[in-house]
């Protein structure tokens, strides 16, 4: 069952998937970069929360407020998704998820 719905900016280019959520503020919409498995917040100035999907948007793994500066990485996901840090529900690791796609970049 689909617990979460999310509304994402899809980062499909090479130039946005290698950008990802740098150089943007901390009220900045969630970005789903695909294809993906390896991320790092390495020049980020703040922290964000991030799940892995894998191909039928299973969460495979979750982490809240990874502080800029680290780097994570996900064998089997094939895409991740993005936010600023923030107090708002978020999916756990086994939970199916929806992605309403508003752009793509």
């Amino acid at each position: 069952m689909i617990r979460h719905s999310i509304n994402v900016v899809l980062y499909h280019s090479l130039f946005a998937r290698v950008r990802g959520l740098l150089g943007t503020t901390s009220e900045h919409q969630p970005i789903c970069i695909y294809p993906c498995r390896s991320i790092h917040t390495v020049g980020m100035s703040y922290p964000i929360d991030v799940i892995f999907c894998d191909r039928h948007l299973r969460v495979v793994r979750d982490t809240r407020a990874l502080m800029p500066g680290k780097r994570m990485t996900c064998k089997g996901a094939v895409c991740v998704i993005e936010r600023p840090q923030s107090s708002e529900a978020w999916p756990s690791v086994g939970e199916l998820i929806s992605m309403n796609v508003v752009s793509i970049k």
